[in-house]
């Protein structure tokens, strides 16, 4: 008999621990935490370059030192958004759309008192009875680099934004976001872009005689560059190169096409007879900036090009003589 009165005593204790009418089912340590954040600056530090889908700037604010989230039941515990506060959902976890050209605005959670997130609304996790976890003590603001342009300054607005760490519908953990959130640069993230996709260079017909003489004519031809986002007072330096099938000696091959020419290549140069820097950005070379007209900056490259026999090719042989090749632009 007295073991069984002690068997029962003992089993009664053990429903008493895990049986709190007044304890929800996942609460942290301290508890019914409440974080809020207030209006905000970011102003972009980083070092160039910065891609497209690159981190302009983040700013974090950090809350309780090291809570823990635990659970009298086995539970999921999910971080929700509650509220978007006006954000529309952008392209990733935690990314919103902005009114700022070229930035999107990421909102994400994390256990250190660092930028590193952890985790956005959407995260959950499942946790075994009496198992303690970490819990979130930082939310985590960061800038995205999202187009070629991006503004040199601009706001975001958010009202009342409210994410929430819960189990079901009951509410463990409080996070808010409110105020106007400012953004700057001067690290002159511009965007360049052509006047014309292609650039034709009519090359017209020249004779064998003319390539064995050095003497083909000469075919002059210009790139019209505009760029937006640069300094209001001093034009940013933008330079080009080129990506095309050369001979070592620099000479553009021929298209293999039905018909084509053999032994005739086609000499690009600048206008001031530089050969073309082709496969090599870092001998590129720089733009002629020409005027500013509504905060555009406009650019222009001329170039020559000139059929000429390729040594070491044999004989020319007439026929069609068509070359591409593209160039690329090096800007911030």
């Amino acid at each position: 008999m007295i073991s069984r009165y002690s068997f029962t005593a003992l089993l009664l204790l053990i429903l008493g621990l895990h049986s709190d009418p007044a304890r929800a089912l996942c609460w942290t340590t301290p508890e019914n935490l409440y974080a809020t954040v207030g209006n905000m600056n970011f102003s972009v530090t980083a070092p160039l370059p910065i891609p497209i889908g690159g981190l302009l700037v983040d700013r974090r604010v950090n809350f309780v030192s090291e809570p823990t989230l635990i659970c009298n039941t086995r539970s999921t515990v999910r971080l929700v958004a509650a509220n978007e506060g006006g954000l529309v959902p952008g392209n990733g976890p935690g990314r919103y759309l902005t009114s700022i050209p070229g930035v999107e605005l990421e909102i994400g959670f994390g256990y250190t008192p660092d930028t590193v997130i952890s985790m956005h609304t959407g995260w959950e996790t499942t946790l075994n009875v009496w198992q303690t976890v970490s819990a979130p003590r930082t939310i985590i603001m960061r800038m995205i680099r999202t187009g070629s342009h991006v503004a040199r300054a601009g706001h975001v607005d958010i009202v009342g934004y409210t994410a929430q760490l819960r189990d079901g519908a009951n509410v463990i953990q409080t996070f808010e976001i409110n105020g106007r959130f400012t953004f700057s640069q001067d690290v002159l993230l511009m965007s360049c872009t052509a006047d014309r996709r292609e650039t034709t260079v009519p090359m017209g017909t020249t004779s064998i005689a003319s390539l064995r003489a050095g003497n083909s004519p000469v075919r002059s031809y210009a790139l019209d560059i505009g760029c937006e986002g640069g300094a209001p007072d001093a034009p940013p330096p933008v330079k080009i190169s080129f990506v095309g099938d050369t001979t070592p000696d620099g000479i553009l091959r021929l298209s293999d096409l039905p018909g084509s020419a053999s032994g005739v290549g086609i000499a690009v140069t600048s206008a001031d007879a530089k050969p073309l820097p082709f496969s090599d950005r870092s001998r590129a070379l720089d733009l002629t900036w020409l005027e500013k007209v509504n905060g555009i900056d406009h650019y222009r490259f001329e170039g020559r090009a000139q059929y000429v026999s390729i040594p070491g090719a044999g004989e020319p042989k007439a026929g069609r003589a068509d070359a591409v090749m593209t160039y690329v632009l090096d800007y911030n």
